[in-house]
């Protein structure tokens, strides 16, 4: 094995100070989606930004050697890093690490000699802090000390597949577990509903709570957006706060969302949601994603599915969220997309293709019921077009679920398409659906990977 490599340390001494400043809050951005540090609230990370140092490896460069003394943590940023034992084969790495992955806490908190070497697969650029700016952090701001408490205690329980020096991006704020390539793959299927797809909040926070590590999300329309924004966060509270805060009133769902022109495709342009998307996940592109992550979307030409899984992550979900007639379709890599439930409602079989072993699946469809308000008069334009595809949807999502293990049906009765102000009802009719079930999903999956 090569060296060690010296820190090859990114200075910003000649710098303008917008220039540091942009860095810095892109930094910001990013930790806030690392699980030991998405628990501090934004000021608290803006003041821990100026503590990290910015280095850069190429491949075959050893990060961590086995048997040495621990003396920073490391965060990376991009590339991968492969970890390999004396007491395994000193050919294959037992597990690699990505983007969002940390690693060498381990050394600093024990203060026992590195029990892996970290070689670099991938050129890789990582953030560090060394010990002392690390036990400071620990003694100022409890919550990372307890963050990684839960973590050991998890490991000592025997709940953790492997318990290395390394912990990276989770689905669960209090779990930092990487996952092994050969563990038994969980996969979650948001089915389409418009707003009443905000009930998916719900059922992801009871997954989170009970410890449901999931692999895998695909959606379609809104549970894309949930999906998405869920994935690029790893926290289930930062993804009901984005959602919630921009949609707070029925008066501000309308204006930020609904930008009304004339019925010429649509009779909404979609301009005011990729905005809001934007701010929600900036230019965030699928690679960005902590968990791997699959947007349902139909060609409109073609009247063939498309499950976009590369690109930027906004244009997917604006191209899934075109729902005939109300909202544009959206044109991307030269093709017309709408609306992604219209063949399959809950993306189920997607997760059959990409080799899940436990499928879950979370369908908001209404009660049929396709009657006008008032049978006496003649239904509008945005009635009949959103009944038709309740129609559609109705109809196709029997199909769709037969292959999920589990399917959740959070009791969404009651609520309009465009009722998006009420994400937190949903939310709730989610996580009581789900409750029904999770003790079905712990036993299955628990016994899939074999823990105790």
């Amino acid at each position: 094995m090569a060296k060690n490599k010296k820190h090859n340390i990114c200075t910003v001494t000649t710098k303008t100070s917008s220039a540091i400043e942009r860095n810095q809050k892109s930094l910001l951005r990013f930790l806030k989606n690392i699980p030991i540090f998405s628990c501090l609230p934004f000021p608290v990370l803006y003041k821990v930004v100026p503590r990290f140092k910015r280095t850069s490896f190429k491949k075959g460069e050893i990060v961590i050697r086995e048997g040495d003394l621990a003396d920073c943590i490391y965060i990376i940023e991009s590339g991968m890093i492969g970890l390999y034992s004396d007491r395994m084969s000193h050919n294959r790495p037992f597990t690699t690490l990505m983007r969002g992955h940390f690693l060498g806490e381990m050394g600093l908190l024990s203060g026992e000699p590195r029990n892996c070497t970290a070689r670099v697969l991938v050129d890789s650029i990582l953030y560090y802090l060394d010990r002392e700016e690390f036990e400071d952090l620990l003694n100022s701001y409890p919550e990372i000390g307890l963050y990684l408490s839960r973590l050991y205690a998890r490991r000592l329980s025997g709940t953790v597949n492997n318990p290395s020096a390394v912990s990276g991006p989770s689905t669960s704020k209090t779990t930092g577990t990487f996952r092994k390539a050969e563990r038994a793959k969980i996969g979650l299927a948001l089915g389409a509903g418009s707003a009443r797809e905000f009930a998916h909040l719900g059922v992801i926070e009871i997954l989170e709570a009970a410890g449901i590590e999931l692999d895998m999300i695909a959606g379609s329309s809104i549970g894309a957006l949930v999906g998405c924004i869920y994935s690029h966060t790893g926290s289930i509270e930062r993804t009901k706060e984005l959602i919630f805060n921009a949609l707070p009133t029925r008066l501000k769902a309308q204006r930020r969302l609904f930008d009304y022109t004339l019925p010429v495709t649509g009779i909404i342009k979609g301009e005011n949601i990729l905005r809001l998307l934007r701010k929600a996940l900036g230019n965030a592109s699928f690679e960005d994603l902590l968990i791997p992550t699959y947007v349902v979307a139909v060609d409109l030409l073609e009247g063939e599915e498309v499950v976009i899984e590369k690109g930027d992550v906004c244009e997917a979900i604006r191209a899934s969220i075109s729902i005939p007639g109300i909202i544009r379709p959206y044109r991307l890599n030269g093709r017309w997309f709408v609306d992604g439930g219209l063949l399959h409602p809950v993306p189920v079989d997607i997760f059959v293709r990409k080799g899940a072993d436990f499928i879950i699946g979370v369908c908001v469809q209404e009660a049929a019921q396709y009657s006008v308000k008032n049978p006496f008069n003649t239904p509008g334009i945005k009635d009949v077009l959103l009944k038709t595809i309740n129609i559609l949807h109705s109809h196709a999502t029997g199909s769709c679920i037969k292959r999920a293990d589990v399917i959740i049906y959070p009791d969404v009765s009651g609520y309009a398409w465009n009722d998006f102000h009420r994400g937190k009802e949903l939310a709730r009719a989610g996580r009581e659906a789900c409750l029904k079930h999770i003790d079905e999903i712990k036993r299955t999956v628990s016994s899939l990977r074999g823990m105790s």
